[in-house]
C-alpha cells in the first residue's frame, strides 16, 4: 500500500477535532487530576455524551479495517530522516537484519547454553500481561524461562536488560545502523530482550519512546493504530508511565463501540525484519511461535509532541511513578520500575501490579 492509499484511508485530525477529540482530552486530563472514580461520579454524564458525538461524527466511516504496514527499501539513514523521520505511522523494512549474527545464532538452545544461570524477572505490569498471565511476578533465570517453554508453558519475558547486563551480546547486532535512525535530538539508548512462547499475547499499549523492533527468532503477529485514534480506543489516565487500552483489537468490544471505527495497521514479522514504531503508536502483539526480539529504544522528545502532545504531557505528569523515578530505575539494570511500598520490598525487587509498584518497559 502506498502512502496516498494508506493516508486516503485514514480518518484525519481535523474530522476527529470535529468529531469532538478535543472533549475527550478536556476530560482525559480531567481524570488525571480529579483521579478515574471522582471523574465518573462528576464528569461520567459529560463522557457519555462526548463518546456519543464521537459516536455520531464517525457512523458514516467504514468498521473494522485493517491495512499493512508499510514496508520500505532502506536506502540510507539521511533519506529515511528526510522521508519518515517525522512521521507518525509504522513502517517495515523487510529482512534488514537478516544478516545480523543474532539472526543467525539466537536461538532457545542459544541463550539456554551461553545464559542459562543468568538471572530473570518475569515482569507483572498492569496493562500489559495478557489474561492469563496477570498477577504472574516471578524471578527465574534464562534456563528454567526456556525449560517452562518447552515444557509447554507460557512465561514471557518482557523488556529484558540481558543485553545491557551481557554486553558481548551487543556485537551480536549492528548497534551503528540502529544509531543512525536517532537525530542529533534524541536521548538515550536502550536495547530490551523479549524470549517468549507461541501464543504470547501483550495488549494494546504505547509509550512515549521511539522503538525500532528487530525479530531475530520466531515470528510475531502486530496489530497498530497511529496515535491520533487515542479517543477511539477508550484510554483512562492512570498516571502511568505508560498507557494501555482495554480495547482488544481481536474481538467485537461491544463495551468499546468507538474502536471499530479506528482502521489498524497489522504485519506478521519474519525472521530478519525491523520495524519502526514512532512515539505513542498503539501496539497489540502477538507470538505467533516461540519468538526472540529486540526492541531497541531511544527519546525523540520532539517527534513525541508531534505524534501526540496529550500523551507527552501526561507521560511527564505521572505519578505511578514519577519521571525522576522512572529515569532513575531505567539506568539501573532492571526490567521494572517500582515505588518500594517497604524496605523489604526494595531488597526482594519486587513489583507489585500497578499501584504500590510499576515494572517498566512499553514494547513487546
Amino acid at each position: 500500500m502506498t502512502a496516498a492509499e494508506t493516508q486516503a484511508s485514514a480518518i484525519s485530525l481535523d474530522t476527529l477535532n470535529a468529531a469532538g477529540r478535543r472533549g475527550y482530552l478536556a476530560l482525559f486530563f480531567a481524570e488525571h487530576f480529579l483521579g478515574l472514580e471522582r471523574t465518573e461520579r462528576l464528569l461520567g454524564a459529560t463522557r457519555a455524551r462526548t463518546r456519543r458525538r464521537l459516536l455520531r461524527s464517525l457512523e458514516r466511516y467504514p468498521q473494522d479495517r485493517r491495512l499493512p504496514v508499510p514496508e520500505v527499501p532502506f536506502t540510507s539513514h539521511d533519506e529515511f530522516l528526510r522521508t519518515h523521520g517525522r512521521g507518525t505511522d509504522p513502517v517495515v523494512f523487510r529482512g534488514a537484519a537478516a544478516a545480523w549474527p543474532a539472526t543467525r545464532k539466537w536461538t532457545l538452545d542459544f541463550f539456554e547454553r551461553e545464559f542459562g544461570a543468568a538471572d530473570c524477572v518475569m515482569i507483572d505490569q498492569v496493562g500489559l500481561l495478557s489474561e492469563e498471565e496477570r498477577g504472574r511476578y516471578g524471578q527465574s533465570t534464562v534456563g528454567e524461562l526456556i525449560r517452562l517453554i518447552r515444557a509447554g508453558e507460557k512465561p514471557y519475558l518482557r523488556f529484558s536488560p540481558l543485553i545491557k547486563s551481557h554486553p558481548t551480546l551487543l556485537d551480536d547486532l549492528d548497534t551503528q545502523w540502529l544509531r543512525g535512525f536517532r537525530s542529533r535530538f534524541s536521548l538515550r539508548e536502550e536495547p530490551q530482550l523479549f524470549i517468549g512462547p507461541a501464543a504470547a499475547l501483550t495488549p494494546l499499549h504505547c509509550a512515549l519512546e521511539s522503538n525500532l523492533f528487530i525479530q531475530l527468532h520466531g515470528r510475531k503477529r502486530w496489530v497498530l493504530y497511529p496515535a491520533r485514534y487515542q479517543p477511539l480506543l477508550d484510554v483512562r489516565a492512570e498516571r502511568l508511565p505508560y498507557f494501555h487500552s482495554r480495547v482488544h483489537p481481536d474481538r467485537p468490544n461491544p463495551e468499546y463501540p468507538l474502536a471499530r471505527h479506528a482502521p489498524a495497521f497489522e504485519v506478521v514479522l519474519e525472521e530478519g525484519d525491523v520495524m519502526y514504531i514512532p512515539p505513542f503508536v498503539w501496539h497489540m502483539v502477538e507470538s505467533l511461535t516461540a519468538s526472540i526480539s529486540v526492541g531497541y529504544r531511544y527519546n525523540a522528545l520532539r517527534l513525541a509532541l508531534r505524534s501526540a502532545w496529550p500523551l507527552t504531557i501526561a507521560r511527564f505528569m505521572a505519578t505511578n511513578p514519577s519521571v525522576l523515578q522512572t529515569l532513575y530505575y531505567s539506568l539501573t539494570a532492571t526490567n521494572f520500575l517500582y515505588k518500594p511500598p517497604g524496605e523489604e520490598t526494595k531488597a526482594a525487587g519486587v513489583a507489585t501490579n500497578g499501584r504500590e509498584g510499576v515494572p517498566v518497559g512499553s514494547d513487546s
